[in-house]
């Protein structure tokens, strides 16, 4: 080791003495010296006291409590007598006398070699010595199990490990319990061990040890001492007592676990002359040998373990309705002065005979007792060998049940409940009073301290005061006992937990089968730390908000499926498909005066409400905005007017108010109630009602038949017409259908001329013949390449076409093309004496260079001066007034000029009085003003040029158009059906080089409004599914909105964006930016005008799947406060 360095021991292990250490009979003081060395020369020291122990001394608590399963000795040859009695009464008892451990799988097998050894160990009349109260804590020197049977006697702890080593010396697993000032051991039933050898959580005993789950025995080890009489199965029981008080409760120790952490037993000594000597008994036992014989255990339950559970309509619709908060007594159950605790008795007895029939008057508790565990919270059951207990069990049979509380109290109790229940039962129809056996004791998490406490079975019952003597007894209501689906409902949401076997619940001879259905729910919840079935009995009332229509629901089955619309909601479909009338046919089915109609409604509104009039049953769909609160207001009159009640009820409160308005608005305020709520006042109610009676009935005037009599006569000319428009003719298309075709093709041109006679005789057929002639036209023009005027070849018409011509066309074409090239000859010698730049000549220019020498030729004479000004362009602005005047004279005498410039539309001359020039106008078939100083033309396709001529958007596009801000939209048509797009600004710049496409007929007309607010609409046609998607973007050019979305809603206060995608709402920023995904059904914005444009004002209601909250700006949904509780902020 380097000086001022660090140098790590492995660990030492110590040369200890053996005999000396086994040879210690007391506790000692000894020494540890540590000495360090360098060569030879000792250059450090330190001793350190410890502590040796005698050879039998336990520990406890303090240190590795586990070490209690070394004095568990299974090999000790002093058990082989105990063993083969043992064998021996186990034969009398059963067909066989084989210690055969857990090899049978048959817990009553194992309970019975327990049993068997019991009776054996209680014939030794082992005395009793005392044990030190704290020994559970601080530990102490236990008489061997050698020694207990060679001096005949033990205390609690040592009689325990003499049951416990022969226990294990048979092959069974035992269990050493430790309480206050006690011990006690048991086994394990089935071939199990804990996951720890030390555990401190009582209900992992309880648990098991409950009867008819059979998993592990505990007994009274002190029962075997002589001058104890009990039977095993009474060691049993008071071996349960011990857990009625669980704050006296310690750990206890799994031995089979701990040999697993190398805990082994210990050796054993033996003296030989003046020295202790080591004796390790490998296996001592060479055999396992083959007086009451016990009760048999209940049959154990084995669940498949299901991971869901699949419910119908009707039991989804309950447990929608119900509280799963902690405010729920049905899952937080609190002693109070609505709810009574009895003194445990055996809960399925007191089913059983409640179920039979049988009516129990209720006492209170005895004056001389006085209930320790009354601030306890739920109380506890006592010793089972309690006076008081043995009283209330054999009062159980006399009919009486008490409870815990004084005689006064009782009283109160139960005439509080008594008037609480009458009262629900006669407001709400609905009995609120059970009396609830078993409750589960659960906690919210892990880490919780506070234990909560649910009813676990509801028995139906009612509070019956015969007199003042008797008191008061409660008696079943003759209905079934209902498990709780609250619990059940929380245990699956919250918890993963489906409790499989419950449905329907298991019963027996008389009722449901009490035992059975807690011990499946202790399965259930066998993982679950600390959690466990409590076999206590209250009486109280349970309700929660929506008790009443959970009760309807539940109650009311078999009424509610007799309606032909519950039944369909409930079996997937309805037998017989509702009758609906179609729109076209609404006149006929009903004339003026047949439905009252105070607001404006549209054919399918009215179709919405003649449907409610025959009755039917819908559903009235509609995004916002779309009249669903009118609708409704004419429903509910229309039935008033036909001296109909109707009962109108919405899941918010709003939906009620605005249409409540609206019937208040149009006069019928005084015939309706508000009953928003079971909140609502009585004085309202009565005023309400008062108003209503102090209506003054009126019959209709005379004149009202009169006038819907002429309304009708006037419908029926009107849809006379309507009739003929819509009437199919012999070629299956209505004069409606051919409008609607004709105004697809606006450029189109009325060249094609039809007789009447030809009309006439067109029918289904020839129409199919003419559109496949049309068809092969226009493959046949395809081939032969541009067919428009374009084509040198427009115009020749020749009937037949033959060598000759064909030889005669070629000379004709070399005459023309020997007069081009001397034309080419001299046009340089024009643009070289008129100095322009050399270059190739277009047609277009040609025309124009013709048209100019035209114009040259005949002109008058024009002075000299004219061509020799030094400044040309201070005379051409002193000239162009003139020009300008000229022009005007000119487009008004010489109708020839007009041919050069007319309106695309109108066929009209549009000039604005700009001063474009004469020579433009040649070039372009059209010329019109359009806006922004900017003139449309029409070169084949279109463009733009400004004031002065200049193109500012070649012609190369099929439509376009400006907007109020100067922006310009381009479009290019496709054979397929799709166009593209792009914009520009006055200047000819385009704002993106992107291009955007759109597919008409989709049911989408986003590109033609061009312009929705400040934005641009973009969008992109995505063939893969067939749908137009759209976004929006500046007028800079700058996408806002990326084209993503079936529609784009921009706030027209800046506040974002509402999207669309495949019928799911989501919502942006203003920067475009995501808020919520497109996951909504709906948002509550109020739309503008036009509705292209929403008002989004935040925070905002947003609906998904019945569920409604507010949302920020941010995304952040807003928590809100009821009663005083903070809600996470969804609500229904």
């Amino acid at each position: 080791m380097l000086p001022g360095g660090a140098f790590q021991l492995e660990v030492i292990r110590l040369k200890l003495k053996p005999v000396f250490i086994y040879s210690l009979t007391e506790r000692m003081t000894a020494s540890l010296k540590l000495s360090i060395r360098a060569d030879e020369e000792e250059v450090y020291t330190e001793e350190y006291d410890i502590d040796l122990l005698a050879y039998d001394q336990w520990l406890g608590k303090s240190i590795l409590p586990e070490m209690l399963s070394a004095f568990v000795m299974p090999n000790l040859p002093e058990l082989v007598p105990i063993l083969k009695s043992t064998a021996s009464i186990l034969g009398k008892w059963t067909d066989s006398s084989a210690l055969n451990d857990y090899q049978s799988q048959n817990p009553d097998r194992v309970k019975k070699q327990m049993a068997a050894l019991y009776a054996v160990i209680k014939e030794k009349k082992n005395t009793y010595c005392s044990v030190p109260a704290s020994f559970g804590g601080a530990g102490q020197r236990v008489r061997l199990v050698d020694t207990v049977l060679a001096t005949g006697m033990g205390n609690c702890l040592e009689m325990s490990l003499l049951y416990a080593s022969c226990l294990e010396a048979i092959g069974l697993h035992p269990i050493l319990v430790l309480i206050k000032g006690h011990a006690f051991v048991g086994a394990w039933l089935v071939d199990d061990t804990f996951p720890d050898a030390v555990n401190d959580d009582p209900s992992l005993l309880t648990k098991r040890t409950a009867s008819g789950i059979n998993e592990m025995l505990l007994i009274e080890a002190t029962a075997m001492n002589e001058g104890q009489s009990p039977s095993f199965d009474d060691a049993i029981q008071l071996a349960v007592n011990h857990f009625a008080d669980l704050s006296a409760f310690e750990y206890f120790i799994d031995v089979h676990r701990s040999r697993f952490s190398g805990i082994r037993p210990m050796p054993l000594r033996r003296k030989i002359g003046e020295e202790w000597q080591m004796i390790d008994h490998e296996n001592s036992v060479d055999e396992k040998p083959e007086i009451s014989n016990p009760a048999a255990l209940e049959q154990s339950i084995k669940l498949n373990h299901v991971k869901e559970i699949n419910f119908g309509k009707q039991q989804l619709w309950e447990r929608k309705l119900l509280d799963l908060s902690l405010r729920n007594n049905l899952l937080n159950l609190r002693i109070s002065k609505t709810s009574l605790q009895f003194i445990p008795v055996p809960p399925n007895e007191l089913e059983d005979a409640m179920a039979g029939g049988d009516e129990f008057q209720i006492l209170a508790r005895p004056r001389d007792w006085d209930n320790p565990l009354r601030n306890a919270g739920v109380y506890q059951s006592l010793n089972s060998q309690d006076p008081m207990l043995q009283l209330v069990r054999q009062e159980l049979k006399q009919k009486r049940l008490r409870v815990y509380v004084s005689e006064e109290d009782l009283y109160a109790g139960l005439t509080g409940l008594y008037r609480s229940a009458r009262q629900a039962l006669e407001e709400n129809g609905a009995n609120t009073l059970y009396l609830a056996i078993g409750l589960l004791r659960w906690y919210e998490t892990p880490s919780s301290e506070r234990p909560r406490f649910a009813p676990i079975l509801l028995m139906p019952v009612e509070i019956i005061r015969k007199s003042v003597k008797k008191g008061f007894i409660i008696r079943s209501r003759e209905e079934d006992t209902v498990l709780n689906i609250t619990l059940l409902e929380k245990l699956r949401q919250d918890y993963g937990l489906a409790l499989s076997g419950l449905d329907p619940l298991p019963r027996d001879e008389n009722g449901v089968d009490v035992k059975l259905i807690f011990n499946i729910i202790r399965q259930t919840i066998m993982s679950m730390p600390r959690w466990d079935v409590e076999e206590q009995i209250f009486l109280g009332t349970f309700s929660f908000s929506k008790f009443i229509m959970w009760n309807d629901i539940h109650s009311n089955a078999d009424k509610l499926k007799e309606h032909p619309i519950v039944a369909g909601l409930i079996n997937g479909s309805l037998k017989e498909p509702l009758d609906y009338i179609r729109e076209e046919n609404l006149d006929h089915k009903y004339g003026y005066g047949d439905l009252l109609l105070p607001i404006n409604a549209d054919a399918t509104q009215l179709q919405a409400i003649s449907a409610a009039t025959a009755g039917n049953s819908f559903v009235l769909h509609g995004p916002p905005g779309t009249g669903k609160s009118q609708t409704i207001t004419n429903i509910i009159a229309n039935a008033l007017y036909r001296g109909k009640r109707v009962l109108f009820v919405a899941e918010k409160m709003a939906a009620l108010s605005v249409v409540q308005s609206r019937l208040a608005a149009i006069g019928l305020a005084p015939f309706c109630l508000e009953l928003h709520s079971n909140k609502a006042k009585k004085s309202e109610v009565l005023a309400q009602l008062q108003k209503t009676m102090e209506i003054v009935r009126k019959q209709a005037p005379d004149s009202f038949k009169s006038e819907a009599d002429r309304l009708n006569q006037l419908r029926e000319v009107l849809n006379e017409y309507v009739e003929v428009l819509h009437q199919k003719q012999a070629h299956g298309y209505s004069l409606y259908d051919l409008f609607n075709e004709y105004v697809q093709y606006p450029e189109a041109k009325d060249d094609i001329p039809l007789s009447a006679e030809e009309l006439s005789t067109l029918d289904r057929e020839k129409w199919h013949q003419w559109i496949d002639t049309a068809e092969e036209l226009q493959i046949a023009a395809g081939l032969c390449g541009d067919a428009s005027e374009r084509n040198p070849l427009y115009g020749l018409e020749p009937g037949e076409y033959s060598s000759q011509q064909k030889e005669k066309i070629r000379q004709e074409l070399g005459l023309f093309i020997g007069t081009r090239e001397k034309l080419n000859q001299i046009l340089q010698q024009v643009t070289h004496m008129l100095q322009w730049p050399d270059g190739s000549w277009t047609g277009g220019q040609l025309q124009k260079f013709s048209e100019l020498i035209d114009g040259i030729l005949q002109l008058p004479e024009i002075p000299e001066s004219f061509f020799q000004t030094e400044h040309l362009s201070d005379f051409e602005e002193a000239l162009l007034p003139l020009i300008n005047a000229g022009e005007q004279r000119l487009l008004r005498v010489d109708d020839s000029t007009k041919t050069y410039l007319y309106s695309l539309k109108k066929g009209h001359v549009v000039s604005k009085g700009y001063p474009i020039r004469k020579s433009d106008f040649g070039i372009y078939e059209g010329i019109e003003y359009e806006s922004h100083g900017l003139f449309k033309v029409l070169q084949s396709k279109y463009g733009y040029i400004n004031k002065q001529g200049r193109v500012v958007i070649t012609p190369s596009f099929d439509r376009t158009r400006i907007s109020k801000s100067g922006l310009i939209q381009l479009r290019k048509d496709h054979k397929d059906g799709h166009f593209t797009y792009q914009y520009a600004d006055t200047t000819g710049r385009f704002l993106s080089d992107a291009v955007y496409d759109f597919k008409e007929g989709m049911g989408d007309d986003y590109p033609y409004y061009f312009q929705i607010g400040q934005y641009l609409v973009i969008s992109h046609y995505d063939a893969s599914v067939q749908k137009n998607f759209i976004g929006l973007m500046d007028q800079t050019g700058k996408v806002i909105v990326k084209p993503n979305y079936t529609k784009v809603l921009p706030s027209k206060n800046g506040n974002g964006f509402m999207v669309e995608r495949f019928d799911r709402w989501g919502l942006l920023d203003e920067a475009g930016e995501l808020i919520l995904p497109t996951v909504l059904d709906n948002i509550y914005a109020a739309p503008s005008y036009p509705r292209t444009e929403m008002d989004i004002q935040y925070p905002v209601l947003c609906e998904i799947k019945g569920m409604y909250f507010y949302v920020t700006s941010s995304g952040v949904i807003l928590p809100f406060i009821i009663n005083g509780i903070e809600s996470h902020g969804i609500f229904w």
